[in-house]
C-alpha cells in the first residue's frame, strides 16, 4: 500500500505503518508560520520528520500536492488531520470558514485530483458539532460527490492500550467502495488491537519515566468543578503540555531522591496547591508525595510513538539536548499510533 500524508504533523501513520510494509510517497508538513512560536514549532516537526524519514519527500504546503510537484507519482490511501483549531470546543470555532478550516478543501481537492482508492481524515470531536454539524455535514457530502463511501467513528485511546481519554473523529472513505467495506474497517474489524505491534495494556506503569511508580496518578484541574481530578487515565493530551495548569495532565508520584524527573518537571501553582489540600495521601514536601509535570518520554508513550521519537538533533545540538517544548507541541498535534495501525491492518484486511 502507498500512502500520501498530508497535514503530517511528526508522523503517526508513519509510525504505526512500517510495520504493515507500507510505503509512504510524501509528506506535507509546513515549515514555517508567521507567529513566532508556530513557526518554531513547525520547523521542529519537520526536523523530526527529516530525522526519521530522511528519503520521503516533504512537500511542506499542503498546496503544493497536485499532480504536476509529485511527478506522475500515485497513491492508494490518502491521510491527514487537517487543523484542529477551527473546530475544537477550547478555540474559537470559526470552523471551515476560518483559515485553517479551509485546509479541509485542500484535502478534498487531493481526493478529487489523484483519486485514490481509500483516505483516512482525522479531526477532534468538536469537527462533528461545528456550525451546527453542518461543517462536518459539508465535508462528508464533498467526500460522497467524489464517489466515495464514507463512515465515521470516534476512537479513543484506552480501546488500543493507551491510557490517555483522546477521542478523535476518524472518516474513513473508500472509492467506489459499498457500506459492507467502510463497517468491516470501522465497525466490524477482525483486528484485535492487543495484537498490534504498537498496543501496550491500558495503564501500564511502562508510561512513567521514573523508579518507584506505585500508585501513581495523573492528575488535572476541572474547571466545572473547580477540584482537582486523581485519574488512571490520562485527560487528553495538549500542545500546550509544557505548561501545566487547566486540563493539562501532571502526574503525583511517591518521591524518591533518585527520581532525577521530579526535580526538572516539578509542577507549581494551583494545581499543585489543590493537590496538597485535597489529596486522599497524606503529603509531605520532598518526603511522600510529589506532583509534576509529564516528561517528553512520558507524553511519548502516551501517544503511543517509540520512545525518544521526538528527540532529534536540532540547531547544531545532539538529540539528547533536545528541547522539550516543541516535543510536547509536535506529540499534542499528533494522532495516537496504535489507532493508525489498527486502521491500516483493518483496510488491509478488506477484499475489494
Amino acid at each position: 500500500m502507498k500512502y500520501l500524508s498530508v497535514c503530517s504533523g511528526i508522523e503517526a501513520a508513519s509510525a504505526a505503518w512500517h510495520h504493515l510494509g507500507w510505503q509512504a510517497v510524501g509528506f506535507a508538513q509546513i515549515d514555517h508560520a508567521e507567529n513566532k512560536q508556530e513557526d518554531y514549532f513547525n520547523r521542529y516537526a519537520c526536523a523530526v520528520l527529516q530525522h526519521h524519514y530522511p528519503t520521503i519527500t516533504n512537500y511542506k504546503d499542503i498546496h503544493n500536492i497536485t499532480k504536476e510537484h509529485l511527478n506522475g507519482t500515485t497513491f492508494d490511501l490518502l491521510v491527514g488531520g487537517t487543523p484542529c483549531q477551527s473546530f475544537t470546543i477550547a478555540g474559537k470555532r470559526g470552523g471551515l470558514k476560518d483559515a485553517r478550516g479551509q485546509l479541509t478543501f485542500e484535502y478534498i481537492r487531493i481526493l478529487k485530483e489523484f483519486k485514490p482508492r481509500w483516505f483516512i481524515w482525522e479531526n477532534v470531536k468538536g469537527a462533528l458539532s461545528s456550525n451546527k454539524g453542518k461543517d462536518f455535514h459539508a465535508v462528508i457530502t464533498a467526500f460522497a460527490n467524489l464517489g466515495y463511501c464514507v463512515g465515521w467513528r470516534i476512537l479513543s485511546g484506552p480501546e488500543f492500550g493507551v491510557p490517555q481519554s483522546r477521542n478523535r473523529v476518524f472518516v474513513v472513505g473508500c472509492l467506489g467502495g459499498a457500506a459492507e467495506h467502510i463497517r468491516q474497517v470501522l465497525f466490524e474489524s477482525k483486528v484485535d488491537p492487543r495484537t498490534l505491534s504498537t498496543y501496550r495494556p491500558s495503564g501500564s506503569r511502562e508510561i512513567y519515566n521514573a523508579e518507584h511508580m506505585d500508585g501513581a496518578l495523573f492528575v488535572c484541574n476541572d474547571d466545572r468543578h473547580g477540584t482537582t481530578q486523581h485519574l488512571r487515565i490520562a485527560p487528553t493530551l495538549a500542545k500546550a503540555m509544557g505548561k501545566g495548569g487547566k486540563h493539562v495532565p501532571m502526574v503525583a508520584q511517591i518521591d524518591h531522591p533518585i527520581s532525577g524527573c521530579v526535580t526538572k518537571h516539578r509542577a507549581k501553582g494551583s494545581c499543585f496547591e489543590d493537590f496538597q489540600q485535597q489529596s486522599a495521601v497524606p503529603y509531605t514536601d520532598g518526603k511522600r508525595w510529589m506532583l509534576r509535570k509529564l516528561t517528553p518520554l512520558e507524553t511519548e508513550r502516551l501517544m503511543g510513538f517509540p520512545d525518544h521519537y521526538t528527540a532529534v538533533p536540532w540547531r547544531g545540538k545532539p538529540a539528547e539536548k533536545a528541547p522539550d517544548s516543541p516535543r510536547y507541541a509536535a506529540l499534542g498535534n499528533s494522532m495516537i499510533v496504535p489507532t493508525m495501525e489498527w486502521l491500516g491492518r483493518s483496510i488491509e484486511a478488506v477484499k475489494l
